[in-house]
């Protein structure tokens, strides 16, 4: 069955349409899309906030909404952009793996240039 569609027809500040045009444009969305998707959600909310507590499906389908309100067209990072690496630039090379585990496992000597600990 097809849902219904009726005409609402509302005077917001111009800043707002700019704004919101903006952003539907940016996800790839009309503005009848967007702004429909918006009062979806408000509506989500305000109906959240009457009862006491959601249920688990509730909370899902709340975040499920929210996480699907967001750009689906933001490119992803690459491996090497959330490596260990490139997120601790300025504390240099990690250490090898085996030699790590042999201090976590012995003490290490805080004289040493490479002590992690």
């Amino acid at each position: 069955m097809a849902e219904e569609i009726t005409l609402l027809q509302v005077r917001i500040p111009k800043e707002l349409q700019v704004r919101s045009e903006a952003i539907a444009a940016r996800d790839g969305k009309s503005i009848q899309e967007w702004v429909t998707e918006a009062i979806k959600m408000r509506l989500l909310y305000s109906e959240s906030q009457e009862t006491e507590s959601l249920t688990s499906v509730e909370k899902a389908v709340v975040f499920t909404n929210w996480v699907e309100s967001h750009s689906h067209s933001t490119p992803l990072l690459d491996d090497a952009a959330v490596s260990r690496e490139s997120i601790y630039l300025e504390r240099g090379p990690s250490l090898p793996v085996s030699y790590r585990y042999e201090c976590f496992a012995q003490e290490c000597s805080t004289s040493s240039p490479n002590a992690l600990f």
